[in-house]
């Protein structure tokens, strides 16, 4: 029941049960380290849930709110036209010097199959609002929990990696937003920037089937899926760190001096692929736009496969 999973939490002492057993979740802003057995369900641009043996266990939904924040606001929209029943409820003891950075309300909530125990997070600092929702199964134990609680945060301009999904992690500047993604079987994809610059952050799998089609292997596979479609005057691409890079001149022109909406789509700058043979793994980064090779390169140090 929920009362017990609360009476279990109570009791909790330990944060992480072993440093091994914890790997980073970060996503739309917030950062918390990932117990054993959790995995990334599925992914929207605020929101989103892990799942332990194909089964949820935490569900949270994220937004920086301007102006004054309200808890019994934000608790009547999570019940507006849904099924969910709320009982407020004081925070257990244990997770209370966990939050200290944060204003909280717990509760425990019920829906027409499933239930548990969840709470908002409002920070003063960088005013995020954080719905959090723990569902009431096995896999939601104490040490799972708690592992979540005493890691998480929603701002800091070190944190690393700011993106940390399924297999993979980077760390992309803040002032790239996320603009768009698309995870596919075998296929991911992530375009951080705006109108003037991007970087783009592919993932394909497995390697070695995708690599089968292609003659001049990676060379081959680079230009059927990260180059633009004329890759002009960049070359046959320079081998660097077990992969392939291409460079652009900078082109300008009359268009690069129109508006914004009506500019040609961004130029190509860099692109860089290369395959992990260890996790049998495609990975590449783009640039476009006036994007600085430094920033390129780090992004291109930090983005990894994990298990």
């Amino acid at each position: 029941s929920g009362a017990a999973l609360m009476d279990v939490l109570e009791g909790a002492k330990q944060l992480c049960p072993a440093p091994e057993e914890c790997t980073t979740f970060a996503w739309a802003g917030l950062r918390f380290d990932r117990p054993v057995g959790w995995e990334t369900g599925q992914l929207g641009r605020n929101h989103g849930w892990l799942e332990a043996d194909f089964k949820p266990v935490m569900e949270f939904k994220t937004a920086v709110v301007r102006g004054r924040f309200s808890f019994r606001r934000h608790l009547k929209q999570l019940t507006r036209g849904s099924s969910l029943r709320l009982e407020p409820r004081d925070l257990p003891p244990t997770w209370q010097p966990l939050l200290s950075a944060f204003d909280t309300r717990g509760f425990r909530w019920q829906g027409p199959r499933l239930g548990g125990d969840g709470l908002i997070l409002h920070c003063p600092v960088c005013r995020r609002a954080t719905l959090l929702q723990f569902y009431r199964t096995g896999a939601a134990a104490s040490h799972a929990v708690t592992t979540v609680l005493g890691s998480f945060n929603d701002h800091g301009a070190d944190r690393r990696p700011s993106v940390a999904v399924y297999d993979i992690q980077a760390t992309v500047p803040e002032n790239l937003p996320l603009a768009g993604f698309r995870f596919e079987s075998g296929r991911f994809e992530l375009v951080y920037g705006d109108r003037r610059r991007q970087l783009t952050l592919w993932r394909w799998s497995p390697a070695d089937t995708a690599l089968r089609h292609h003659r001049d292997s990676l060379r081959a596979f680079a230009r059927r899926n990260g180059l633009p479609a004329d890759p002009g005057s960049s070359g046959p691409g320079q081998r660097r760190d077990q992969g392939l890079e291409w460079r652009w001149p900078v082109r300008r022109d009359w268009r690069d001096r129109l508006p914004s909406p009506f500019r040609r789509r961004l130029a190509p700058n860099v692109f860089r692929i290369w395959h992990c043979q260890a996790s049998n793994r495609i990975l590449a980064v783009r640039g476009d736009g006036p994007i600085e090779y430094e920033v390129f390169a780090e992004v291109c140090r930090s983005y990894a496969t994990v298990s």
